[in-house]
């Protein structure tokens, strides 16, 4: 039987599942109504035609699920929200998935942009984690209530934008006249598809290189990361250390947690290995000679040189490093802060280890994003909070809070930040690594089962220590079994 376009992708709409990542649960939200007064409450919404899994960086681990997971305190519909503040200032509805201090500062930056004019008043409202939001903007499009402006993961855009969901911004862009050139040149391109800005980063981050500066001083190590992965190796006798047959602290910290798919991209780059060739119809390679020989190295350095352990599981690798387990990890540069002040030693930092193929780094985090059917007078209110939010004095403020990345090149020459580095160089390392990294591959971040997958398989091969190429073979058909009717879609957004 022949299938048109068309109906190809209807049923891709079947075919692919919502797209997960967890953070923390939250109060009910409350969003723009596109009719005035309140609707029913609407029946769940069916996923989007296309759906991602993302990835997720440290401070908001992403968790891969076949169903979302809904927030501690979940909304059970979109409530309808009144169109001004009742001041006479433009309402300005932002869906959000920070929480603990980071929804503090988000609350100061609302504060700020409030009181910096007179004619807009955003309404910061946590709906959860990333899963909550996506979630909740699928409902909320079904029943045309949706909020001016959302909270969207770097690696949770592509089904908005492939089912036409999202506003593009460059009109927005020209008329605020906003400096597109100070922005950093990686997380202004990561929001541009065919072209068009359609989304622009708030909370952005990297993996990097931490370790326990004492346990280095301790085995006689020079104060600074392994330059190579094989270097570590050479370390690892001296980091390791043993009460009888037990090992009571390893060299490393293997990372087989919810993020595990965001850290793999990197070391598939090392190797000279990639989940998927993204030029070439989006052809998975995950079980190709380079990335076996990535996830091999991960498989010998747990279960034949003993120089990392592992422990699955949420906060699996942060936990082990911090209670002096294990001398180093990979984790997320937006732990920058956290790690600092949860560790009783002294934490290092440095660029991700190179593998055979030289270096290779990814980025993480999220942005914000219009969505299409805000109405036309909303669409610039939300994008003048957007530019403020992002701009340098607020990018300033969100680094030294957060830790996350600024966003501008100015605000690296900013007094504050230059003083920041100077009195933390930990920073200045995390800031100098981003422009070496790279945008994550359609068979991990465009299939709502991506990281599922892959996760699964790594486990099975980092935990049960099963045949690292017969796995992948596994793990690559599942995946391209689920990229089928991604790449159609991919092919039709084209002309967006």
């Amino acid at each position: 039987m022949h299938l048109s376009r068309r109906q190809v992708l209807a049923l891709s709409a079947g075919s692919i599942a919502g797209a997960i990542l967890v953070a923390c649960a939250g109060p009910a939200p409350t969003a723009t109504a596109v009719p005035p007064k309140p609707a029913e409450p609407p029946k769940p919404a069916p996923a989007p035609t296309a759906t991602i899994a993302p990835a997720k960086p440290a401070a908001e681990a992403a968790k891969p699920a076949e169903a979302p997971k809904p927030a501690e305190k979940p909304a059970e519909k979109p409530a309808a929200a009144a169109p001004s503040s009742g001041s006479g200032l433009m309402k300005v509805v932002f869906w959000s998935a920070h929480s603990g201090n980071t929804e503090k500062a988000q609350a100061e930056l609302a504060r700020r942009f409030n009181t910096s004019q007179s004619k807009y008043q955003v309404d910061a409202q946590y709906q959860g984690s990333y899963t909550d939001i996506m979630t909740k903007m699928q409902a909320a499009m079904a029943a045309k209530q949706v909020p001016d402006i959302f909270l969207i993961h770097e690696a949770g855009w592509l089904p908005f934008w492939l089912n036409k969901q999202l506003e593009p911004l460059d009109k927005y862009v020209a008329d605020t006249k906003m400096d597109v050139s100070d922005w950093q040149d990686a997380l202004y391109k990561e929001g541009v598809k065919f072209g068009k800005l359609w989304w622009l980063s708030t909370s952005r981050s990297t993996p990097i290189f931490y370790y326990n500066r004492e346990a280095w001083a301790e085995a006689g190590l020079p104060d600074r990361p392994p330059k190579t992965w094989t270097e570590l190796l050479e370390w690892a006798p001296k980091l390791t250390k043993k009460s009888g047959s037990d090992t009571t602290q390893f060299a490393h910290q293997e990372h087989i947690a919810d993020s595990s798919p965001w850290v793999l991209q990197t070391k598939l780059w090392q190797w000279g290995g990639r989940y998927s060739n993204d030029e070439d119809g989006i052809k998975v390679t995950i079980a190709d000679p380079p990335a076996i020989a990535a996830i091999q190295a991960i498989s010998d350095m747990i279960h034949k040189s003993k120089a990392a352990r592992v422990d699955p599981g949420p906060n699996g690798e942060r936990a082990p490093f911090l209670g002096g387990k294990s001398a180093s990890l990979i984790n997320s540069t937006s732990q920058l802060v956290s790690m600092g002040k949860s560790a009783k030693f002294k934490v290092g930092v440095g660029f991700l280890p190179e593998g055979p193929a030289g270096f290779g780094c990814t980025t993480g985090g999220s942005g914000m994003a219009i969505p299409a059917m805000v109405a036309g007078d909303k669409k610039p209110a939300a994008f003048e909070w957007l530019k403020f939010s992002t701009d340098t004095e607020s990018t300033v403020y969100w680094l030294k809070e957060t830790g996350y990345m600024p966003l501008r090149k100015s605000a690296e020459k900013h007094p504050d930040v230059v003083k920041l580095f100077a009195d933390d160089p930990n920073f200045q390392v995390a800031v100098s690594q981003l422009p070496k990294s790279r945008f994550q591959e359609y068979a991990r971040i465009a299939i709502a089962k991506g990281d599922s997958i892959i996760n699964k398989g790594l486990s099975r091969v980092a935990v049960s220590n099963e045949p690292v190429e017969a796995v992948m073979k596994e793990v690559a058909d599942e995946l391209d079994k689920e990229l089928r009717p991604v790449r159609e879609l991919v092919k039709v957004a084209a002309s967006y």
